[in-house]
């Protein structure tokens, strides 16, 4: 798979393909979250909803900066074809070093 963040436009283009996965991710999570949370953090920037190419998977991630380290973390992942794609793991980690990381966290529960 390959993976992308969404643009703003285009989680509002597939919200409701986005919100009934995220949703149960959140349920399956323990409720930590709602969908329209993240649907908020995403409108302003402090969280991105990364998709595969057939907007069919969906990883949520966020940025957590603590005193001394900043970490990129993967919140949630939802979809059929999650559990056997590898190629995400790398991809976030490149990108977490652009965006200055010391690390990644992955706390995910997948769907």
């Amino acid at each position: 798979m390959e993976w992308r963040i969404l643009s703003i436009e285009e989680i509002s283009a597939n919200w409701n393909k986005i919100f009934p996965e995220m949703q149960h991710a959140c349920i399956m999570s323990g409720e930590k979250y709602t969908a329209e949370y993240f649907m908020d953090a995403a409108t302003i920037g402090t969280a991105n909803i990364w998709a595969d190419e057939d907007v069919d998977n969906f990883i949520l991630t966020d940025i957590l900066d603590f005193p001394l380290k900043r970490f990129a973390r993967v919140v949630l992942g939802m979809g059929k074809g999650l559990k056997s794609d590898s190629l995400f793991i790398p991809k976030f980690e490149k990108w977490a070093k652009e965006n200055n990381c010391d690390g990644v966290l992955v706390e995910v529960q997948l769907s």
